[in-house]
């Protein structure tokens, strides 16, 4: 059977140039593009960070209010970087951090080195 090699969740967003803002300034992800499919749609937009990607979407095919887990093995230390970021906490523990973006799309951050198998 073949294997499976990644995942990247395609989020739908009221304001993709909004939430793009929250993600690299809140989350630290960066920008790698911006495009349009047809002139006059909505921007759909690529964030990348630490091997972590995901996109962002005004078209009404993405997933509505989703849920991403992000893994990282110091979830403590992570907190204090998107603390000092201003991202606000939904929920955390040692071992799990829980955070909204604008559009009401949850974000896990757990402990682990790697996604569960």
């Amino acid at each position: 059977m073949p294997a499976l090699w990644g995942l990247l969740p395609v989020l739908q967003v009221a304001d993709a140039r909004r939430s793009c803002d929250f993600y690299c300034r809140r989350l630290g992800f960066h920008k790698e593009w911006e495009q349009s499919f047809e002139q006059d749609f909505p921007p759909f937009i690529s964030l990348y960070r630490d091997g972590c990607r995901i996109y962002l979407s005004e078209e009404a095919t993405a997933a509505r209010a989703g849920v991403v887990d992000l893994y990282t093995d110091d979830v403590d230390a992570l907190w204090r970087e998107l603390e000092r970021r201003g991202a606000t906490l939904a929920h955390g523990s040692t071992d799990e951090l829980h955070l909204e973006d604008p559009d009401g799309n949850r974000l896990r951050v757990r402990r682990g080195a790697v996604a569960p198998m």
